[in-house]
């Protein structure tokens, strides 16, 4: 992290500069900066809701979150960044680099990286306690896996009309263009 983002960004950059430009740039050092955010991993349960003393509704998606495990530390100097790498629920078995990786940590069915600056150890454990009550988070998931879908479930097709001599044919893709062969990237081309 620089140790000269105190200063005036003119004395930053060393040049002089107007104010519009000093301010788009000082918005860029602070997304470039690498910020000391709390993370954990959690897994979905279920969906339930929440009524509150005048009756509304409220959704909520209950996790089951951590805790994780600190497995490796990324620096600066070796590895050109600053990261931890985390492990998160338990697995039987794991190939022999993973478990020559994890060491006495145990055997991880998911591991993840995070650009961070928390002061942690390997082996360190990081649990939900470090976030607080009404601290805001941002969360991304992984959808559960759908399989072999059709074109109305994989890309929202509306399928053929029920009548007119379609006996078989409701929900299938129909024709997808000419030209005698499917472009790369249509729909439903191979890719």
């Amino acid at each position: 992290m620089r140790d000269d983002l105190s200063l005036p960004l003119s004395e930053q950059t060393g040049k002089a500069m107007d104010e519009e430009t000093a301010m788009v740039l000082s918005i860029v050092v602070f997304f470039n900066q690498i910020s000391p955010m709390k993370f954990i991993l959690a897994i979905k349960q279920q969906m339930t809701q929440f009524f509150d003393e005048d009756g509304r509704v409220y959704p909520a998606t209950l996790l089951r979150a951590g805790p994780i495990v600190v497995t490796q530390l990324k620096t600066k100097e070796k590895d050109g960044y600053r990261a931890l790498q985390v492990g998160f629920e338990t697995k039987k078995k794991v190939s022999k680099p993973q478990k020559g990786h994890f060491g006495e940590l145990g055997n991880f069915r998911y591991t993840r990286e995070f650009l961070s600056t928390l002061e942690k150890q390997k082996g360190e454990s990081i649990d939900v306690s470090i976030f607080k009550k009404g601290d805001i988070v941002a969360v991304s998931g992984i959808s559960k896996g759908k399989g072999f879908q059709g074109v109305v479930k994989r890309h929202g097709f509306h399928g053929g009309p029920r009548s007119h001599g379609q006996k078989h044919s409701e929900r299938e893709a129909g024709s997808i263009g000419g030209g005698g062969c499917v472009w790369r990237g249509a729909w439903v081309g191979i890719v």
